[in-house]
């Protein structure tokens, strides 16, 4: 980011995270370089409580839940995110992806 002329206040991190143990870790990282984030007041499962429904971001940088089966995805059926299509309940590739495309702020080329 110095490189390219700009500040660690330039930007702004959101996260989630549902493993308590990584987002005490993500906290720490973000804490030790200076860099300001929001990772919700603690742990919470993106599919079942997201922390941030509003949030439309430039940029997302995501370790999403690939291959997960225990999404419990019949409780979700009729989230508004499934824009696309309803995910399969036994498998969060799909809801991953388009939880990120709802999660980005503008457009996406299918959209278009």
């Amino acid at each position: 980011m110095e490189r390219q002329g700009g500040r660690l206040g330039d930007i702004s991190v959101y996260g989630q995270e549902s493993n308590p143990t990584t987002w005490r870790l993500r906290k720490m990282n973000l804490a030790i370089r200076g860099i300001e984030g929001n990772l919700g007041p603690s742990h919470a499962d993106t599919f079942r409580n997201d922390l941030h429904p509003d949030l439309k971001a430039d940029f997302i940088l995501a370790n999403p839940p690939f291959n997960v089966s225990e999404r419990k995805g019949e409780i979700l059926r009729e989230d508004a995110r499934w824009k696309h299509g309803v995910p399969p309940v036994g498998n969060a590739n799909f809801a991953g992806v388009q939880h990120f495309i709802e999660s980005c702020r503008g457009t996406v080329p299918w959209d278009e």
